[in-house]
């Protein structure tokens, strides 16, 4: 029909990292800051690359995985 059905099977195969607070702590002021200048109608671009580029570290992955990445988002 068309439709994506999340089943928890798959979804729990995710790999997400467990991190501390300490680690959260730049991604929530990020965040915040994208929300602030959504509201005013500013471009966020920057800060979703930085946003972007926080998680490549988070899952330690290389410039090929970076820019098969970059080149789907893109599509």
């Amino acid at each position: 029909m068309g439709t994506l059905r999340w089943k928890k099977t798959y979804i729990n195969m995710i790999p997400i990292p467990k991190i501390s607070d300490s680690m959260k702590q730049p991604f929530i002021v990020l965040i915040n800051k994208i929300l602030i200048s959504k509201k005013q109608n500013k471009d966020t671009n920057y800060l979703e690359n930085e946003i972007n580029k926080m998680v490549y570290d988070l899952y330690q992955l290389s410039a090929l995985e970076i820019k098969l990445i970059s080149s789907l988002v893109n599509l």
